[in-house]
């Protein structure tokens, strides 16, 4: 609905005087905030004024309430900056683009009169960014009014706080300058200065207001909007319309644009002052002599301006001129009427000179909480309002080299020009979050159901006949529903000579070894995809050739991945060319039936741009897009199945393929998966419907550890795998074996049984409700968002009646499911549906799983479950330690013994430069002072002989680790140790401080230990092998139970090497098993090679039969049968 001609201020990229004066007044009113009793975060105020200063004088300021990361000219920062040891951290980062200074943020705020008011906050540095080439520190500043309260250089990343009584200003307005600069030196390197929780707290003040608007009924059924694209859907029957305003006399392209949301019932009611649709955009345009300038510059100006309706179109029509320098630029700006809960801009210019839009946001309200959305990024939630924002620019309908956030980037071609302007852009403003949400423009892939059936086996090595021997063996204990991504084959090995794969591997096993791994697979009834990249052009590869490489603007080859040598991107015009031949090559050889493309669907399709001129879509990501469309879709018809990826960024292709490791990156970082809330509703309404993911990443992408040390054997405790899990089936994602457990039969019997049964039911189902446990209670999103939710307990529920409730906070959660109380521990889950109940629950005192099916049955008591191995019994350390000349010392090592040592080991010892990557920072390597081989020492305590160390000339002052460890010669495999263990199995023992050109020499000891405290080692883990009732089932070992025929069941028990008890309660089973049950050990044959005894009773009216598996040798499962009617 449009409003014209109203008398309203409205703006667009030109804000009224006093929002954009360079030296505002001491106390703008436009930008007074007044503060509500409670605790404000200053985080979540969306008026402020960010400007800076360099030493040499020069200042500026930035747009009302800007929050960006390193600008193009000053590189200030100014933006929320996740969390940093229990703190939310907010970034203001000093200037270190043309010179350094100070970077402000000012705020002016009226407070309430109260009792009391505090200001409380704390400052740190970035955790990791401190000390040698790195940086040496920030200054912290305060002013109130004025006056400085605080100025505090800070060095290191523990957070110092800090309080501030405000009460004397209670009633006044009060202007508040938090300053951040490079410290004493001026050197602004690294210098991430962080506050933390920022906030006021009032009291006794007058009591807040409600938010100005409510949430519709949590009808999850969307609609998309007219505009269609990448365009938000919305709630159908909202209770609220909304409204466009545009002025009749506008005095820029953009003046006078805006929103409101009004009631359906009466839509001239006033709840809501407008706001500003594109706050804080602008224009860059390019200059005659190629100069970079803003619209707000004074080198811009507005020659004419026009308007029109257009009522065909339901829209605002506005034609402009600029000039710019000597150089005139025509624009066309088209805004359409509100569809849904947005509205549509379409900016177009048919003169190449703009570089940039930045569409800005809506805005400025006085309170901005930017809501973390898990795969997705931030959005804008209006606390006060009680409303939800978002920009979204269609990356579909772009013509633009890349997005930067709301900004729209046109970079030069090689010979200088640019393409011209055509873009479009939603604004979303609703009382539901889920009507702001962006919508991926995709079909939904044809391999939903299928997908749903498997759990994702990530392979990254081994000899191909080894692998499908593992296959093999898995299939023993009936765990064949896997698909295998098979890595590292190709013929260069992993991401070498690329994209040139065939022939396979002949280290590995070559083709006909390849051949025996996808023909196992296929005939287990499994899926296998091999991996392959057209990304990543090697120079190496036989079909490489510099014409297809991707270039920048200046002309030069675009660098990709680098791996053994620098690969370089291969241009988007050249991808299926290459693809064509090559992965037919790899079906007509191996015959796969599925397939996997790394890299593409993790990136933004502004990934390597080709700005080559001449060639077709130069200089437009759109290009790309078109590219890696028909590229999957190739793959799809080539190989006769689903195409899987790499996550990250994958919201835009979903549909496009069948399906990603769900890594985070997008809203939640890289590495966060542990402390990632369980906000699942960006995708679950927009990924779930269109691609069935898998597992939360690859673990070493998932823990905060990340790539350190040897990422690729850290397997994290059995708690942090059940919250890994519990993540999967919350965000609805497929099972996953990540590498670090492709060959842990434990992990896999528990992924495997647990996870498919559940996929299989909600792969191709919809959300259907998604609420919040707060306070006790259920609520809806919206609810949560406002009652500042840490997202950590979830229920949903799908359209097929499936429901799941996942707990993630550090309490227990009890559920009444009819007359059962399942209690949810920390991570652990409930499924329950019409055909299904399973969960990961406390049960006994004992966190234990259960999966029930009309023909399943699955219980695992947790006495032999996937964990990290504990460290062996042996502690290197420092015994002495003497300085003997200018560069020179004397040291021995002792070493405590509490275990054998395997034959042929021996010992190292590494002296490393910390933050030195290459061959894992070592800079001299002693002896280790000790003559007698490892396997040789007696239990207690050896101590080696001092051995003298001379260091190299070349050597600088600073601080080195020593790190001693034991290794195999054979295997090159380290064992793992008590101690600080460096990640990379070395013990660090102490740090040599080197001064004074090697003059001075020190030794600080490090006893300190890295060993995973042995109560969470066994958290979640039945280490007392106490047997669990189940209710069918009771046991202290695990098994699966897989009904034939009625009265016909295969029980397969986990683990196979040791005897345990099984109790059966038979009639809640089978109700043919009334009389009793017979027991025949199968073979892998499946043929019968013994009885098992059973003991029947009768237990609380039910007959149960006992028995014990796993004493009957070369079994691997057992035939139930009902026993015989008596005569």
């Amino acid at each position: 609905m449009w409003h014209l001609g109203r008398a309203i201020a409205f703006c667009f990229l030109l804000l009224c005087p006093c929002l954009l004066s360079a030296q505002p007044p001491s106390v703008p009113a436009d930008l007074v905030v007044s503060l509500p009793t409670g605790t404000t975060s200053l985080d979540e105020i969306g008026l402020y004024q960010v400007s800076y200063r360099y030493d040499d004088g020069r200042s500026g300021t930035m747009p009302i309430g800007w929050s960006g990361f390193f600008t193009e000219d000053t590189g200030i920062a100014c933006e929320p900056f996740g969390d940093q040891n229990g703190k939310k951290a907010f970034l203001l980062h000093p200037i270190w683009r043309g010179g350094t200074g100070d970077t402000d943020q000012t705020f002016w705020l009226r407070l309430p009169r109260a009792k009391r008011i505090l200001l409380r906050f704390s400052i740190a540095m970035r955790q990791g960014f401190t000390g040698p080439h790195l940086s040496d520190g920030a200054t912290f500043r305060l002013f109130i009014n004025g006056q400085k309260k605080l100025d505090e250089n800070k060095t290191d990343s523990t957070w110092t706080s800090y309080q501030f009584d405000l009460t004397p200003y209670a009633g006044q307005i009060v202007t508040l300058r938090f300053e951040t600069d490079p410290g004493p030196k001026r050197d602004p390197s690294f210098d991430y200065a962080l506050w933390g929780d920022r906030e006021i707290l009032v009291t006794g003040g007058p009591a807040p207001s409600p938010p100005t608007f409510h949430p519709d009924p949590a009808s999850l059924l969307l609609r998309r909007t007219t505009f269609g694209s990448c365009s938000p859907t919305y709630t159908p029957q909202s209770r609220y319309r909304l409204q466009a305003e545009v002025t009749s006399h506008p005095k820029t392209l953009f003046d006078g644009w805006s929103l409101v949301l009004s009631p359906r019932a009466d839509s001239h009611a006033r709840l809501m002052p407008p706001i500003f649709v594109g706050f804080g955009a602008t224009i860059t345009f390019v200059t005659t002599d190629g100069q970079l300038v803003r619209s707000d510059s004074p080198q811009v100006r507005l020659l004419s301006l026009t308007q029109h309706t257009d009522p065909a179109t339901h829209s605002v029509v506005r034609n402009a001129i600029y000039a710019v320098g000597d150089r005139k630029v025509r624009l066309q700006a088209v805004l359409s009427a509100p569809s849904g809960h947005a509205v549509r801009l379409d900016l177009r210019s048919p003169d190449p000179y703009i570089a940039a839009v930045d569409f800005g946001r809506l805005g400025p309200v006085a309170f901005v909480r930017r809501i973390v959305v898990p795969y997705l990024g931030t959005v804008d939630y209006f606390p006060q309002l009680g409303l939800y924002a978002n920009t979204i620019g269609d990356f579909v309908l772009s013509h633009a080299s890349s997005f930067d956030g709301t900004t729209a980037i046109y970079g030069p071609l090689t010979n200088g020009q640019r393409n011209a302007l055509q873009e479009t852009v939603y604004y979303a403003l609703s009382n539901n979050l889920r009507d702001v949400l962006p919508t991926p423009p995709n079909p939904p892939s044809p391999y939903l159901k299928l997908m749903g059936q498997f759990v994702v086996l990530d392979v990254w090595g081994g000899r191909f006949t080894d692998n499908a021997a593992w296959l093999r063996e898995l299939a023993t204990y009936d765990l064949t529903h896997l698909l295998t991504i098979v890595h590292v084959w190709q013929h260069g090995g992993y991401d070498n000579q690329l994209p040139d794969t065939v022939p396979a591997n002949a280290d590995l096993g070559g083709d006909e070894g390849m051949k025996v791994w996808t023909h196992t697979a296929e005939s287990l009834g499994e899926r296998i995809a091999l991996h392959e990249n057209y990304v990543d052009f090697y120079p190496n590869a036989p079909s490489f050739t510099w014409n297809d490489v991707a270039r920048d603007s200046q002309g030069n080859p675009q660098p990709a991945w680098k791996n053994i040598i620098q690969s370089y991107a291969l241009a988007p015009t050249a991808i299926l060319k290459y693809a064509k031949r090559i992965t037919t090559l790899v079906q007509q050889h191996y015959a796969p039936n599925a397939s996997y493309l790394d890299v593409h669907s993790s990136v933004p399709p502004w990934w390597h741009v080709d700005f080559q001129a001449g060639r077709p879509g130069a200089g437009e990501f759109h290009t790309v897009w078109e590219a890696y469309k028909a590229l999957w879709q190739l793959f799809r018809q080539v190989h006769h199945g689903p195409v899987l990826g790499e996550g990250n960024q994958h919201w835009r292709w979903s549909g496009l393929l069948d399906g990603v490791e769900a890594q985070f990156g997008q809203g939640v970082p890289i590495n966060g998966g542990e402390e990632a809330p369980l906000f699942v509703d960006f995708d679950l309404l927009k990924i779930h419907p269109l691609q069935c993911n898998h597992g939360m990443g690859y673990l070493e992408r998932w823990l905060p550890q990340g790539y350190e040390g040897f990422w690729w054997q850290r397997v994290p405790p059995t708690k942090t795998l059940d919250q890994y899990r519990m993540e999967e089936i919350a965000y609805g994602h497929d099972g996953f074996i990540p590498s670090q457990l492709v060959r842990n039969l434990a992990y896999i019997w528990q992924e495997e049984n647990l996870l498919w049964p559940i996929t299989s039911r909600y792969s191709t189902a919809l959300p259907q409700q998604i609420r919040y446990e707060v306070d006790g209670k259920l609520v809806a999103t919206e609810q949560a968002i406002a009652a500042h939710s840490r997202f950590d307990r979830v229920f949903v529920a799908y359209n097929n009646g499936l429901r799941i409730y996942a707990n993630a906070r550090d309490s227990d959660w009890p559920l009444a499911v009819g007359r059962q109380r399942i209690v949810l521990p920390q991570y652990g889950w409930l499924v329950l549906g019409k055909d299904i109940i399973a969960w990961t629950a406390r049960r006994q005192g004992v966190v234990a799983d259960y999966l029930r099916t009309p023909n399943r049955i699955y219980v695992n008591a947790r006495t032999d479950v996937a964990g990290p191995i504990p460290p062996l019994a042996v502690q290197p350390s420092v015994l002495s330690f003497q300085q003997t000349g200018p560069r020179a010392f004397r040291i021995a090592f002792a070493w405590q013994v509490g275990a054998p040592i395997p034959q042929g080991d021996l010992v190292f010892v590494h002296i490393t430069q910390p933050g030195l990557e290459e061959h894992e920072g070592i800079v001299l390597q002693p002896d280790s002072g000790i003559a007698t081989p490892p396997d040789r020492w007696p239990l207690g305590t050896v101590e080696g002989s001092p051995v003298a160390i001379t260091l190299p000339a070349d050597l600088k002052d600073g601080d080195y680790q020593i790190k001693l460890g034991i290794f195999s010669p054979q295997t090159g495999e380290r064992l793992h140790l008590r101690g600080d263990d460096d990640g990379s199995s070395r013990i660090i023992v102490g740090t040599l401080h080197v001064a004074d050109d090697g003059r001075v020499i020190t030794l600080t000891k490090d006893t300190k230990t890295s060993a995973v405290p042995q109560a969470l080692l066994e958290a979640h883990q039945n280490v007392k092998a106490v047997a669990i009732s189940f209710g069918p089932v009771r046991t202290n070992g695990s098994l699966r139970l897989k009904r034939q025929k009625a009265g016909q069941w295969v029980l397969i028990p986990f683990p196979r090497d040791e005897a345990f008890d099984v109790t059966l309660v038979l009639s809640d089973i089978d109700p043919l098993w009334r009389q009793g049950v017979r027991i025949t050990a199968l073979n892998t044959a499946g043929a019968p090679i013994g009885r098992i005894p059973v003991q029947l009773r009768v237990h609380n009216g039910a007959l149960q039969a006992t028995f014990r598996v796993n004493t009957v040798p070369n079994a691997v499962a057992y035939l139930l049968v009902a026993a015989p009617s008596k005569p």
